[in-house]
């Protein structure tokens, strides 16, 4: 589930799969678990699990726990991942400022199939990339690091009207 582009009849156009679809213009902005957004995201996302064959899937969600993009996971697993990571980041960053530990770069969790990373990729935009418990996790952070720093500027979620 990506969006993008200039709209038909003012509205967006809603990008899956590569295709294009009108929006339904009686449904409300977030419909089926969609979100309209600016920039289409999926090269990049498609760019960065070619640098690190080892990463499942990512996604780019709002913190209001909206996806924004995604890659290798469905769009059902993306809206709930989507609400965990929002929930999380929030969490630790609640944690971090009643310990006075200062801001949180990053969230490693580990399961006994997979890690979920997640990250704050810009302003009001989080960052949940899975990783195979298999995988070698120094090199999907260095990864997931470098990706950040180059792009953060096109990943922050527009502010709500």
């Amino acid at each position: 589930m990506l969006h993008g582009g200039t709209g038909f009849r003012g509205r967006r156009p809603v990008v899956r799969g590569g295709s294009v679809h009108e929006p339904d213009p009686t449904s409300p902005r977030r419909a089926g678990g969609t979100l309209v957004k600016s920039d289409n995201l999926s090269w990049l996302l498609e760019d960065f699990r070619r640098q690190a064959p080892d990463v499942r899937g990512l996604l780019l969600f709002s913190t209001d726990g909206l996806p924004t993009s995604f890659s290798g996971m469905p769009e059902d697993e993306a809206d709930a991942l989507a609400a965990l990571g929002a929930s999380i980041n929030s969490m630790v960053a609640s944690a971090s400022a009643h310990t006075g530990s200062g801001g949180v770069r990053s969230t490693l969790i580990e399961s006994d199939e997979a890690f979920l990373m997640l990250s704050q990729a810009a302003e009001r935009t989080g960052l949940l990339v899975v990783v195979p418990a298999s995988a070698d996790l120094e090199l999907a952070a260095t990864v997931v690091e470098q990706l950040v720093s180059r792009v953060s500027s096109h990943l922050a979620t527009p502010a709500r009207r």
